[in-house]
């Protein structure tokens, strides 16, 4: 009987706010009465986030999946942080509070979790916030496939704490698209090893039976607690993991979070024990190739990045001494056939710090920035070619795409059928608009040729300029706007294949519609 409850809510919650809310508070009053027991489990850690924890509480309180409940553990705030909580605590009986000394992230978690009743778990930061169906498309993945824990897709946010002011979305690394850039059911770090990447405890759901029986918790103390958690659940798995393609979590960059301050010396240290004890892990559990290529990860981006805090360091030597630590460790790990497969600019940084060659370092931040190698794609002879940075002072020599390393990770298919309009549609077809391009690519530069194939059929398309691809792509130095596309989808269709190539790449994406 209770299950048939749940389900009519569920489908009330799409039709009015009024049934929306009511909704929540009746299954909130079920799970207090023990008459419903909560599927899902999101574990919120807050401490000193007045400015962000409403939109981060309104973000769960709102989704589709309406039987879970919402665990916030305070880790000692001092400002409105827990009065706010609190607030939303009488407007929806699932939120619960549970308060605490200030004792760091991995504590609140793991209170968190000894305090949740969920059969699915969910840790979330508490200034970070999910989109609506992002319960519900992890849970039905889970449902279908099985798998131990699903790994959802990304964006980052950036602005927005003064009310009116702009919020900034923007895509995360090239590396974290290309993990997501399709569905991959039941798949593992052995089949798909660029998944370690995504090395972050939010954004997945976990089964709590999986927690449990592999013994996952945070280590307390630690900074970066994340990655040792996250390579041992990969490690462990034995169902799979299911990876999804849709955008369902946004990382709020914030000046004093943890991923986002590296010019401490405490910091770079943590770091790089947090790199350490995920590459022990990957050893002692999975295989040399799976080794070797989270090396060669951490060589390529988790090191260049505290790098750009270069200049707010105060004693840069102490600093680089320390980051020379953790790369000996990792190059000492490498097998030498291997370090050609790291980025290129990562190569010569991590050179010039090896042989402790701190001022031309800095020479060579001043030249480089150390920014992300796709900026330096261009096209030569009608070939897509890149400035790759091989020696220092003369840092840059033009090289084919296709002879560079790991150019799977560089050129993949980005697409996004974005909204129908309803002026072209009718009760056979809907008029679909969307977009789609080749990362690094600039359309400016390489022509574009596409194909849609509907049920094994080819169909027309009219291509337009679209600013909505502006908005998922704005910290590209290329501009997109010209791979827009309009297709008309019949009602009854089951499937699109869109193929797509430029400079002599070609994909193809399958969509199930």
């Amino acid at each position: 009987m209770k299950y048939n409850i749940i389900d009519f809510f569920r489908k009330c919650i799409f039709y009015t706010p009024v049934f929306r809310i009511g909704a929540r508070q009746i299954v909130g009053l079920l799970q207090r009465a023990g008459i419903v027991k909560p599927k899902v489990s999101i574990i919120v850690a807050a401490y000193n986030i007045e400015v962000y924890i409403d939109e981060c509480l309104r973000s769960f309180t709102n989704q589709y999946f309406l039987n879970l409940e919402i665990v916030v553990v305070d880790d000692g705030s001092a400002d409105g942080t827990t009065n706010i909580i609190k607030s939303h605590m009488r407007k929806d009986f699932r939120v619960k509070l549970f308060r605490q000394k200030n004792q760091g992230l991995s504590l609140a978690r793991n209170n968190g979790f000894a305090h949740s009743k969920g059969e699915f778990i969910c840790y979330v930061d508490g200034d970070d916030k999910m989109e609506r169906n992002a319960v519900s498309d992890a849970y039905n993945s889970l449902a279908k496939t099985g798998s131990d824990f699903t790994v959802s897709y990304y964006v980052r946010e950036e602005g927005g704490e003064i009310e009116g002011a702009k919020k900034v979305i923007s895509p995360p690394a090239y590396w974290i698209q290309y993990i997501h850039q399709k569905y991959r059911p039941k798949t593992s770090v052995e089949q798909f090893p660029a998944l370690m990447q995504n090395s972050t405890a939010w954004g997945k759901l976990f089964r709590r039976s999986f927690l449990i029986d592999k013994d996952l918790q945070f280590i307390p103390g630690k900074l970066y607690e994340d990655q040792p958690f996250i390579a041992k659940a990969y490690s462990l798995s034995k169902n799979g993991v299911d990876i999804l393609d849709k955008i369902h979590y946004f990382w709020r960059i914030v000046g004093t979070s943890i991923s986002n301050t590296t010019f401490t010396y405490k910091d770079i240290r943590e770091r790089i024990d947090s790199a350490k004890m995920s590459i022990s892990i990957y050893k002692k559990y999975m295989s040399e190739n799976v080794v070797q290529k989270r090396l060669i990860q951490y060589l390529s981006h988790d090191f260049l990045a505290p790098l750009r805090t270069l200049s707010e360091v105060e004693n840069k030597t102490k600093w680089l001494d320390i980051l020379r630590e953790g790369l000996l460790f990792l190059m000492s790990n490498l097998k030498e056939e291997n370090l050609e497969k790291v980025n290129p600019l990562s190569r010569a940084a991590n050179e010039l710090i090896i042989t402790r060659q701190y001022d031309e370092l800095i020479d060579f931040y001043k030249e480089t920035a150390f920014e992300n190698r796709a900026v330096y794609v261009k096209k030569v002879k009608d070939k897509p070619c890149m400035d790759v940075v091989q020696t220092f002072p003369k840092a840059k020599t033009v090289k084919h795409l296709k002879d560079l390393p790991l150019v799977q990770e560089l050129i993949f298919l980005i697409e996004n059928l974005y909204e129908i309009d309803p002026s072209q549609s009718n009760e056979n077809h809907y008029t679909v608009l969307g977009w789609a391009f080749l990362t690094c690519l600039d359309p400016k530069l390489f022509d574009y040729y596409y194909e849609f194939i509907i049920d094994g059929k080819k169909v027309n398309y009219e291509s337009f300029d679209y600013r909505e691809v502006l908005k998922h792509d704005q910290s590209q130095s290329i501009n997109f706007l010209s791979t827009g596309f309009k297709i008309k989808i019949p009602k009854n269709a089951k499937e699109l294949i869109l193929k797509l190539s430029a400079g002599g790449f070609e994909r193809e994406k399958k969509i199930e519609l």
